[in-house]
């Protein structure tokens, strides 16, 4: 839970002082019709913001970056100052206005993913996911099949995210469960072949995927049998 101990305080601020969180992933898309009607009608609501780490006369957005695209650069924007709060804080604060717009699984995971790592800074790095999943209001399970989904998209790019990019980007709107299960050939050699497979049949039977991470692990098991007999 964020700290009782946050205090607040709003601010009327140039919209120049105004930057991008340092800890929050970036959004890959905002919602084009809420954004005009904030251009054409102004923004109702506070952005949420704590002082930039490394300048203190500057101030980084934890909500309201959508609300930030609607303001010229010669606005002044009305801000609620979280005084000193601390990187896990930012997540969970953000977490509160999380699911407004529309959010693919790859953009949870990495929020979660980062969260996870902003939890394991600060704290006990072993019990990071249960704090991560009790802030959030998911289970745990969960919160460990997007980290494993970040992990799996952070490979794939190092593979083939520079050839086949098409590739990266038509994963990203896949269902957890299709993804969680591509997650767990991470590191083997059909890999990047079945990510390509679902890339370009998205709607691949998941039990399909099981099967193949089922025969992957057979594969290994029996592998590992024959070197432990041969030794």
């Amino acid at each position: 839970m964020v700290s009782p101990d946050v205090q607040r305080k709003l601010l009327w601020v140039p919209v120049s002082k105004l930057r991008g969180s340092s800890v929050l992933p970036k959004r890959d898309s905002y919602d084009e019709k809420i954004l005009e009607s904030m251009k054409r009608d102004g923004v109702q609501q506070p952005l949420i913001v704590r002082q930039c780490p490394d300048d203190p006369n500057l101030y980084e957005i934890i909500d309201g970056h959508m609300r930030r695209q609607a303001l010229k650069q010669d606005d002044k924007a009305l801000v609620d100052v979280r005084v000193d709060a601390k990187d896990s804080e930012v997540f969970q604060i953000s977490h509160m206005t999380f699911n407004r717009g529309p959010l693919s699984t790859y953009e949870r995971a990495r929020f979660y993913s980062t969260w996870t790592e902003a939890e394991k800074r600060e704290s006990d790095k072993t019990g990071a996911q249960a704090r991560v999943a009790d802030s959030a209001g998911i289970s745990e399970g969960l919160v460990s099949q997007y980290l494993m989904i970040s992990q799996m998209f952070q490979e794939l790019e190092k593979l083939i995210g520079s050839t086949a990019p098409e590739t990266v980007n038509a994963l990203k709107n896949l269902g957890v469960n299709r993804l969680y299960e591509l997650s767990r050939l991470t590191g083997t050699s059909v890999f990047a072949k079945t990510a390509e497979q679902l890339a370009e049949n998205p709607r691949m039977p998941i039990r399909k995927l099981k099967q193949l991470v089922a025969d992957l692990s057979l594969d290994k098991q029996m592998l590992q049998d024959v070197l432990r007999k041969k030794g």
